[in-house]
This record gives structure tokens, C-alpha cells and sequence, in this order.
């Protein structure tokens, strides 16, 4: 039986007598088993009501009743979570027309739990979620949602990805539509840029027996139903000071560097963790740690716990896979930990003082290797701190902390000094899905309300709870300002979010040195979620030490504030400095997300490390030397200085032209790039599709063939290898 469907037998107790209940899950069983597959629905919390009992237990999905139809109205409404109700319908054969059409108008209606639950259900087949006779599904869904900052979009982007391919041609009209609405929106994205970036807060996992097996999004694979989907993640760069080799440069010394600077190797990372002067990734594709930077006490995981240094990525040794890692960038902490590929088991490695690798061992010793945190736990994210880490543990949600508990951090209603060696629960009976550490505080997302929790030392502010006294809290306690996050993070004495609707970015704490972004760079306390100044919108954001650095939502340039020596902010400037406002970093680099640590900084690139970008002005001819393959060519306009629009898109190696009553396709490969004339070369192209008539000139106003005429074309955007 599924979990769902055990819930509703559970909860429909209080409201029928023993014979009704005998013969409700009598019924259960039965349409169930006949019609159901065994399915536990994703991470949001299924609680139902009694309407949604009823619905389910004595109406056996019969969607015409009165209390289907409220449960009904509950979900286009995101209340009582009743789209539950709305699933098992929607999987149920008999009634699934009926429920599909009211999850459609919920999902018009605004509700995200509706579009995400029937986006789910679209996954297998595309016939399910035909509506009105039509097999439109992704590319409806993709319309509705091309807006939408929240969770559905990381499943929308693992699933069109294959299906554009394949449908382009078809579905040229409603992509259109889709980008004209929304510019900056989901289809554009793909479409335009040919990446598939999974931020950390798009990241997900969906359960679907049959469907979706094990689905998980941290490593950037996404596995389907006979589709394979690959996240393409760029190599990964660094910035600030780069003593002991921190940056990964092959530089031991004490040297500091003002601009991003690709870290050697030649490799590609899925995700990187910036710790106290050294820096740890997982490599894409294989799954393998890399660390480099200062290596005593062995937290490079390179069985050597001496003082030594690595200046380039070094192979975490012992033969393990993981999907994530954390490496400690607060206080005197020297250790790492690491969830591993298939198992969900926690591995940490380093200076294990107070308890903080998890192996029952609380006295001064170093681990060279990574060691399995004990305890049986299985985790989903895992976090370190200074001198002790948490997990979240996979399928109940429940928090794990351990290692050194002053100031109450491990969150286990202790606030005394003591020390704890194996995982133990967070108390208070709440269910997160992600959890950040700062130095001696720690923060987490709750499961159902996307409401932020912080417990541990409360001085300065960075609880938020309006308490910038020296406190501390035992217990998790909420943050005050009826806020929902879509991620959070923690600095050493700040924390920050990111706004789940606005994705605008909040902080709150201690606000010196202009980290909080409020344009204040004197000392003062801030006990309440400030928004970050500037009206950037982030997708994903990483507090250093003393500075905070995100990711802007539609561009991915990164924007550094804070402190700002040894170049730590990415402004070029290495000198003492700070910053109060979200200053962007210097070198026209996009990023999948970057992480900060005690005084560097380290992102990941989001397009291949072969690949560059040109950009060309209708004045500038200079050619692209050594560019051998073309992945992408944007033309675009810009009505707004600070909004550009893409009119004119390729996609995928071919070249697809919007606004056209035909489709021009032209191998983007056959370009040639070895005149010195590129601006000519793009000329030749176009005409060569037989868009304009006579010569093509970049500045000019661009003519289709059934007379609509594009605004001026003032630059082209070459993505190539």
C-alpha cells in the first residue's frame, strides 16, 4: 500500500466507526491495488483533512462528491495540502480525465503544490497528462511555469530537456508565447543558453516507484525513465587570498589574486565547499573529492595528517563516490565531511576534537581518511561547523547534529558546555529538508512551511530572533518576520536567504564590514531579516566568514559584499576595503553557485570548460581565434540597458529564428570562424536562411517574412569551443 494511502486510512480513524473503517480500507485495498502504483510523493508533506478522508475512503475517488469537490477547491487554493487528494485521483484510471482538468485550473490558479504534483505525474508518460484529447503536457506546463522560481523548476528543466529536442519544430508557436510572456523565464533559458543548471535550491528529490527510481538531483544526474539526463557543469574558479595553495593555482605562497582564476586540473566539478585556507569539490561525472590547499590534520582526506600544502586537486583517497561535501570554514575547525553515492552514508575526515567526525571518539585525534559517521543514519545534505557537524537524515527529514554542543548549537535543549560523539536529534519534532552551520550557530529550512529555524549563539542577532543580545537558544526558534526561504546560509556571525516568491535576499546578524548588504559598513546588530540592498534578485547565495556572495537570478553573474582584502569579493582589488552593497565579480563569468570561506572565495562555471564567449557589437569584427565548435549564436536587442531581450535563438547546433512563419535551420558548425571578419560570417548566415533581403547589416532593423519586424539587433552572443 502507499504511504499516501496509509495516511488517509490513519487519519479517517477519529471520523467513522469500526465498520465503516473495515470497509473503508477494505475499499482502499482494493482501488489501490488495481489502480495505483506505489508511490510516495516528494518531499512536501501530505497532511490531509477530513474532506480529503472522505474524498478518498468513502467515495472511493468518486470526484462529483461534495467532499472531493472541497478538497478540490483546498488545492487550487495550497490549503490543507489537499492536492494529495488530487493525485491519487489523477492516478486513479476511472476519474483521472476529472482530476487532471481540476489540477490544471489549480495549477492557472497559482497553486504550487498543484502544478508540482501534476508536473510529477507527467514524468512517465505524456499521454497521462494529455488534456482535452491534445499530448501538450511539458509544453503547457512549461508556458504556466516559465516564471516560476520555485521547486517545479528544477523538475521541468531535467524532464524538456530531451523532449525540446525532439519537439522543436512542433512547438514552435507555444515557445514563443512562453518566452514573449516571460523573457527571462524557463524557456527562454533553455532554449538561449543551452545550460541545465541545477542551483541548490532548485535541487530536489522525487520517489516514484516505476517512474522515477531514487531520483536525486545533488550530483547533477538526473535519471528518468529511459532517459538519461546530464547536467553540464563548467570547471570551477577562484578568488582572494591564496595561501597555501587555497585557490588551486599550483601557488603555495602567501600570494592574493583580485579576479576569478580557473582552477587547475582540467576538471569539472558538480559542487564546491570553501573552507578555512583550503577549498573541496566533487568532480561531475565520477563522482570523486577533490581537495587542495593547507592539508594538516588530514582534512584534505589525502592520508596525511602533517602540516603540508597542495596547491592543485588532490583525489580525496579510500576509493568512495559522494554527491556532496562541506568543509569547515569557521573558528580553529580543520575537518570535511561528505555524503557517498548509493548509500546516503556520511563520511568526515580531519581533526575529530569534541566529536565533530562522528565516530564516537570526543578526545584530540586526526583522520587522514574518510570515516563512516556512525550511527546507521542515512543523510541527504550534511554540514559542517566550527568544531561540529549536522545532517538532515534521508526520509524522515529529521535533523542530526554532533561535536562540540556549547551555546546549545547541536540543537539538543543544551546550551552547557559538552561534547557528543554519534549523531543526535534535533529536538523539537520539526522536519527540515536543508541545514546550513555557521560558526557556533546553525540554521534550517522546515519541510512543510519553508520557514527558517536557527538555534545555537543568538549575540549579535544571527538567530533572527529579533535578539541581538548575547543569548543562546538550545532549541530550534523560528525567524521572526513571516518570511518563506527557498535556501539559507550561514556566515560566521550573519545568516542570509533567499526569499522563496521575490528571490530577493535577506540577512541578519552581525553587520560589520558591509556583509549584510545594507549599505552599512559600521559595526551594529541587526535581529530581524533585512533584505539585501541593490534590487538584485539570487538564486543561490554562500556567506563567508565576513562576506556573502550569491548568484543573480536570470544572469548568473555573481555579486560579492563584505569584507573585501586579499580580493576575497572578486572586485579586482586586493587591498583592505568593504563593501556594503552586492558588488559584481569582475571577469563576465556565470556561475552555478559559489561558496565562501574564511578569506577566498570559489564558484562553478556554468558552461563547459572548452567553451568561451565573445560578444560582438555592430562595430566590433574582431574574429574568434581557435574556435573549432559552435555550440550556441544569441542575437539579441535591448529596449532596457539593464533588460535584454533574445528575439533571434540557436539551439542545440542549429539555429531556430522566433517570429517566423517558417523555421530556418542552418548547421551552426558549418560557421567559420578563421576569417577576420566574424561580424561577415554571421552576415552570410543570415542571409543564407533568407530572412532579409539584400545585405544583412547587424545594426539594422530585421524584417520576417510575414512582415514583423524585430527591433535593432545591438549585440551577438557566441558560445564555442
Amino acid at each position: 500500500m502507499s504511504i499516501s494511502g496509509k495516511r488517509a486510512i490513519s487519519k479517517g480513524k477519529a471520523g467513522f466507526s469500526l465498520v465503516e473503517m473495515l470497509v473503508a480500507m477494505l475499499i482502499v485495498s482494493v482501488v489501490m491495488a488495481a489502480s495505483l502504483p506505489l508511490i510516495t510523493l516528494r518531499k512536501t508533506s501530505l497532511g490531509t483533512h477530513k474532506q480529503t478522508d472522505a474524498c478518498i475512503v468513502n467515495e472511493a475517488g468518486n470526484t462529483l462528491s461534495d467532499a472531493c469537490q472541497k478538497a478540490i477547491a483546498d488545492c487550487k487554493y495550497n490549503r490543507g495540502n489537499s492536492c494529495a487528494t488530487v493525485v491519487l485521483l489523477t492516478l486513479n484510471a476511472t476519474h483521472a480525465n476529472t482530476a487532471k482538468s481540476v489540477l490544471k485550473e489549480a495549477c492557472i490558479a497559482g497553486s504550487e503544490k498543484a502544478c508540482d504534483y501534476f508536473i510529477e505525474q507527467c514524468a512517465g508518460d505524456n499521454t497521462k497528462c494529455a488534456i482535452g484529447g491534445t499530448d501538450n503536457d511539458l509544453r503547457y506546463f512549461l508556458a504556466i511555469n516559465a516564471n516560476d522560481p520555485g521547486e517545479g523548476k528544477a523538475y521541468i528543466y531535467s524532464k524538456v530537456k530531451k523532449w525540446f529536442i525532439d519537439h522543436i519544430p512542433n512547438i514552435e508557436a507555444e515557445v514563443i508565447a512562453a518566452c514573449t510572456a516571460y523573457p527571462n523565464g524557463i524557456a527562454c533559458k533553455i532554449l538561449s543558453q543551452k545550460i541545465y543548471n541545477f542551483n541548490r535550491f532548485e535541487r530536489d528529490e522525487f520517489y516514484e516507484q516505476d517512474s522515477i527510481a531514487g531520483t536525486t538531483f545533488n550530483d547533477g544526474i538526473v535519471t528518468l525513465t529511459g532517459l538519461s539526463v546530464e547536467v553540464d557543469y563548467g570547471p570551477a574558479y577562484c578568488w582572494g587570498h591564496g595561501i597555501n595553495g587555497s585557490l588551486g593555482d599550483n601557488n603555495t605562497t602567501d600570494h592574493s589574486v583580485g579576479l576569478p582564476a580557473v582552477v587547475e586540473g582540467n576538471k569539472k566539478y558538480s559542487t564546491i565547499s570553501v573552507g578555512q585556507e583550503y577549498t573541496c569539490g566533487i568532480e561531475q561525472g565520477t563522482n570523486d573529492a577533490y581537495c587542495w590547499g593547507e592539508g594538516e590534520f588530514g582534512k584534505l582526506g589525502d592520508n596525511n595528517t602533517a602540516v603540508h600544502n597542495v596547491g592543485l586537486p588532490q583525489l580525496v583517497q579510500g576509493g568512495r563516490k559522494f554527491t556532496s561535501i562541506s568543509a569547515a570554514s569557521f573558528g580553529v575547525s580543520n575537518f570535511t565531511c561528505a555524503i557517498e553515492q548509493g548509500t546516503n552514508d556520511a563520511y568526515c575526515w580531519g581533526q575529530g576534537e569534541y566529536g565533530a567526525l562522528g565516530d564516537n571518539n570526543t578526545a584530540v585525534h586526526n583522520v587522514g581518511l574518510p570515516q563512516i559517521v556512525q550511527g546507521s543514519k542515512k543523510f541527504s545534505s550534511i554540514s559542517v561547523g566550527e568544531n561540529y557537524t549536522c545532517g538532515i537524515e534521508q526520509g524522515t527529514n529529521d535533523a542530526y547534529c554532533w561535536g562540540e554542543g556549547e551555546f546549545g548549537k547541536l540543537g539538543d535543549n543544551n546550551t552547557a558546555a559538552h561534547n557528543v560523539g554519534l549523531p543526535t536529534i534535533v529536538q523539537g519534532s520539526r522536519k527540515f529538508t536543508s541545514i546550513v552551520l555557521g560558526g557556533e550557530h546553525a540554521c534550517a529550512l522546515e519541510q512543510t512551511t519553508n520557514d527558517a529555524y536557527c538555534w545555537g549563539q543568538g549575540w549579535g542577532g544571527r538567530l533572527g530572533d529579533n535578539n541581538t543580545d548575547s543569548h543562546n537558544v538550545g532549541l530550534p526558534v523560528i525567524v521572526a518576520g513571516n518570511r518563506e526561504f527557498s535556501s539559507i546560509a550561514s556566515g560566521g556571525w550573519h545568516t542570509c536567504g533567499v526569499e522563496k516568491e521575490t528571490n530577493d535576499v535577506y540577512c541578519w546578524g552581525y553587520g560589520a564590514d558591509g556583509k549584510l548588504g545594507d549599505n552599512n559598513t559600521d559595526t551594529h546588530y541587526v535581529g530581524l531579516p533585512g533584505i539585501v540592498q541593490g534590487n538584485i534578485k539570487f538564486s543561490t547565495l554562500y556567506p563567508g566568514n565576513n562576506h556573502t556572495c550569491a548568484v543573480e537570478v536570470t544572469s548568473n553573474y555573481s555579486y560579492c559584499w563584505g569584507i573585501g582584502w586579499n580580493g576575497r569579493l572578486g572586485d579586482n582589488i586586493l587591498g583592505g576595503h568593504n563593501v556594503g552593497l552586492p558588488g559584481i565579480v569582475q571577469g563576465s563569468q556565470e556561475f552555478t553557485f559559489v561558496s565562501g570561506g574564511l578569506s577566498h572565495t570559489c564558484g562553478i562555471v556554468t558552461y563547459d570548460p572548452g567553451a568561451a564567449t565573445s560578444y560582438l557589437t555592430t562595430t566590433d569584427t574582431n574574429h574568434l581565434s581557435g574556435a573549432t565548435k559552435v555550440l550556441s549564436v544569441v542575437i539579441t536587442q535591448t529596449s532596457d540597458a539593464n533588460s535584454p531581450v533574445k528575439w533571434l535563438v540557436s539551439f542545440d547546433g542549429r539555429t531556430t529564428w522566433k517570429k517566423m512563419t517558417g523555421v530556418c535551420t542552418l548547421e551552426a558548425a558549418t560557421l567559420d570562424f578563421s576569417t577576420s571578419n566574424t561580424a561577415t560570417e554571421i552576415q552570410n548566415w543570415v542571409k543564407g536562411c533568407d530572412l532579409a533581403a539584400g545585405t544583412f547589416d547587424l545594426a539594422m532593423d530585421l524584417q520576417s517574412t510575414d512582415g514583423v519586424t524585430f527591433p535593432t539587433v545591438d549585440k551577438v552572443l557566441i558560445n564555442y569551443y
